[in-house]
């Protein structure tokens, strides 16, 4: 029944839009780009400057804003499934991203940075790196997103162990905008965006407003629960999700004004942490902010400058309902930071060889706090109030070897005031053995500074705090060679090898008998990526593979959450006279459990079907994800009782975006 409704509403768009369009329109911008074209693309995230994709000294990827919209993508945990090599889990609270065989189970992406206009998002509490619903941007106002994978701290410092992950918005227009968007989707989910350009403020700004409210699914069973007493494992009506976002960005001559806050508000279906079950008091409420002032110049003698000045702020709210002694009690979880910091950096030629990029940043945390009790007592259980900063240094040199050899090295010295120093390397080796090939190799070593939580949290009952960790490490090789082979297609094959140590773990303290973090695990991981992407008269197509084994190296044992393959397609087919049709398919095969257990592989399909240019001012959007409706399960984190995690059944979406222009 839900399928003949979404055939007969794709049927309706395609008269409409038959009827009302007179001539096909044109994409534009990387849209249009052929394949060789692409690796020109100018990427900045790779070095804090411009430069050609290909000579960028790290394996990247560019997700536009077409490709968004083509394969109808609701969120950055969407768009990221979607990318080479990476996979997505979730607990039904948060997203959890897995990158290059690591997805350590329960972490909040915190072993990978991620930015929104080169701007810090990590939090800086628990270091978290929010993609689903809980990311503070709406993903319909990205312009496009570049990946780095591989290690970052050389240029980025802390979190980029696996990759750093640049979130890129629209830019103010040039003529008066006014964009409206309105969406309606299964399990009773709604979702509105207002986005104004005005290039009369200064030198253009845009302002945008979204909000998104979802009951989530009606019922959820879990058969580990089915018990009188957990209302025989029934979730019901406590999936909701609903957040609220807005983003200000403002250019004057050399300088840019950034500002935005996001607050997600999650229901709890899971009964995780031992809470009562089916109780619709357990939710996590997660709120960031941020604005940023930076200063950009060029100058006529190839020198660029680059200068910023942020802050943050960052809270977290969790309520969760317990039986104590026959009694329901509520208990919390809070967490808030607010932190200030500068950074400015140059790039220049230096001669007719070298391209040097130096800079220094500075980060003051002024307030880290913590805090856990009863709802019902004004005294907390535990609170903490901490303060502290880094510093750091960081240089970077590109040589021109010869004409086809390229060789990039950088190093950067961090200071915390938390554990003392650290250095990170990094060394690539970029040749094109012609104009359609690139063969590139790096070394680099990253880190991960241990977060507030993991140092100080201490409520003398599940956990104890250890100020004395030490910053998790990570050596990693990469080799990889891109070629256009024709006209037509374009081919990566890359692999890597990464050894970590020094992780963080939580062991029973002996002394104490109450859990604590320490510096004990090591792991490691090697694989092969191969990509095979085809463009032919507006048809794009994109085929990846990943084989991957990621173990722990004290017991040889396969990690938790890593699956060994991952297989995606996606195909784009333009459809006269303005319609264009995405499909994407993802497989991915078994994971282990923390417990040992196996979960079976997924594999999903959607279909997005859109409208290439507006129609009467309008542009529409349909979208079918888990085509085939198919049942697949997610690892369940380690705070679960349930052995596995149900994923989205099948589900649909459509949009409807108005836009206004005033030439």
């Amino acid at each position: 029944m839900k399928l003949r409704a979404c055939s007969i509403l794709l049927t309706l768009c395609s008269i409409f839009i038959q009827n009302a369009v007179a001539q096909d329109g044109a994409a534009s911008g990387l849209a249009d780009l052929s394949l060789e074209q692409l690796m020109k693309v100018q990427f900045y995230t790779a070095s804090k400057h411009a430069q050609d994709a290909s000579d960028t000294p790290a394996s990247v990827t560019i997700v536009t804003r077409a490709d968004i919209r083509a394969y109808g993508y609701r969120t950055l945990s969407d768009v990221l499934q979607s990318v080479r090599g990476f996979w997505v889990n979730s607990d039904l609270n948060y997203s959890y991203l897995g990158i290059r065989g690591f997805a350590r189970p329960g972490d909040y992406n915190t072993r990978v940075l991620l930015l929104v206009n080169g701007h810090r998002i990590n939090d800086n509490i628990d270091d978290g790196a929010l993609i689903g619903t809980e990311f503070p941007l709406d993903i319909d106002l990205v312009e496009r997103i570049e990946i780095v994978r591989g290690p970052g701290s050389s240029l980025y410092g802390t979190n980029a162990l696996f990759g750093v992950i640049n979130v890129i918005t629209q830019q103010p227009p040039i003529i008066p905008t006014v964009e409206v968007s309105v969406e309606a989707a299964t399990r009773f989910t709604r979702k509105a965006r207002i986005t104004v350009g005005l290039p009369q403020i200064l030198d253009g700004a845009v302002f945008s407003a979204s909000m998104y409210r979802s009951n989530g699914n009606r019922n959820l069973y879990f058969p580990e629960l089915d018990s009188p007493d957990a209302n025989h494992g029934l979730a019901h009506n406590v999936d909701g999700d609903r957040y609220s976002s807005a983003f200000t960005l403002i250019h004057w001559k050399h300088f840019q004004l950034q500002s935005s806050i996001g607050s997600r508000e999650k229901l709890i279906p899971t009964g995780s942490y031992g809470t009562i079950f089916n109780d619709s008091s357990n939710r996590t409420t997660d709120t960031n902010r941020f604005s940023e002032l930076s200063y950009q110049r060029d100058f006529v003698s190839g020198l660029q400058l680059a200068s910023r000045c942020f802050y943050d702020g960052y809270a977290y709210k969790g309520t969760y309902a317990f039986a104590l002694e026959g009694a329901r009690v509520l208990a919390y979880h809070h967490s808030a930071s607010e932190s200030g910091g500068t950074e400015t950096h140059f790039s220049s030629p230096l001669g007719h060889h070298n391209f040097v990029t130096a800079g220094t940043e500075f980060r003051y945390n002024l307030t880290q706090t913590q805090r856990a009790g009863q709802a019902e007592s004004p005294i907390p259980t535990f609170q903490s109030h901490q303060q502290s900063n880094v510093y750091a240094l960081y240089a970077q040199d590109e040589l021109r070897v010869t004409s086809r050899l390229l060789v990039n090295a950088g190093l950067r010295f961090d200071h915390y005031s938390t554990f003392g120093s650290t250095m990170s390397p990094r060394i690539a080796a970029i040749f094109h053995a012609d104009q359609k090939t690139a063969i590139k190799y790096s070394f680099g070593q990253s880190f991960r500074a241990p977060n507030a939580y993991e140092l100080f949290y201490s409520d003398t009952v599940s956990q104890e705090a250890n100020p004395g960790l030490q910053p998790e490490k990570i050596a990693s090789h990469n080799l990889s060679v891109e070629r256009v082979l024709t006209p037509t297609f374009h081919v990566v094959a890359e692999a890597f090898y990464n050894v970590l140590s020094q992780m963080l773990d939580e062991q029973l303290d002996p002394v104490t008998n109450i859990y604590h973090f320490v510096n004990v695990s090591s792991s490691s991981g090697k694989g092969l990526e191969f990509q095979l992407d085809a463009q032919h008269k507006g048809t794009k197509g994109e085929l990846t593979y990943t084989v991957q084994r990621s173990i722990d190296r004290q017991t040889r044992a396969e990690l938790a959450d890593s699956p060994q393959q991952i297989a995606k397609i996606k195909v784009q087919v333009p459809f006269p006279p303005a319609l264009l049709a995405g499909f994407g398919l993802q497989y991915v095969s078994p994971q282990r459990t923390p417990s040992g257990a196996n979960i079976a592989n997924s594999l999903s399909m959607n279909l997005t079907v859109s409208t290439r240019k507006p129609i009467r001012g309008f542009d529409l959007l349909a979208s079918c994800y888990n085509l085939v409706n198919r049942n697949n399960y997610d690892p369940p984190s380690p705070s679960m009782a349930e052995a596995r995690v149900p994923r989205e059944r099948r589900g649909f979406r459509l949009q409807i975006t108005r836009n206004i222009s005033r030439k």
